[in-house]
């Protein structure tokens, strides 16, 4: 009986770990294009953008954020065609819809 509920704590303490440890992973077989930034051990990826008269949307790892707003510790600072800048931990980063994304000095 002892040996039973061994291991059952095994493998619930093995199931529930390793989605813990697996959180702060990326995939290593996406192509470097499909990779999002990252920003402090954080995974910025682009998903759309929406330029429109009145307004300027940002969707970033799913999060639509407006010029000028600030989600989950990303703030839209400039929303174009093809890119965005924004500000995540203190880095002025700039997202591009292919995917890369590149560091701007202060």
């Amino acid at each position: 009986m002892s040996r039973l509920l061994t291991f059952l704590a095994v493998v619930t303490f093995m199931s529930t770990g390793s989605d813990l440890f697996a959180q702060g992973l990326s995939d290593p077989t996406l192509p470097l294009e499909k990779r999002g930034k990252t920003s402090g051990g954080v995974s910025l990826q682009l998903n759309s953008i929406l330029i429109a008269d009145d307004r300027k949307v940002a969707v970033i790892n799913g999060h639509v954020i407006s010029l000028g707003e600030s989600v989950a510790g990303i703030r839209v600072v400039s929303v174009e065609e093809q890119a965005v800048h924004v500000l995540h931990q203190g880095r002025k980063l700039r997202l591009s819809m292919g995917g890369s994304a590149v560091g701007v000095r202060k």
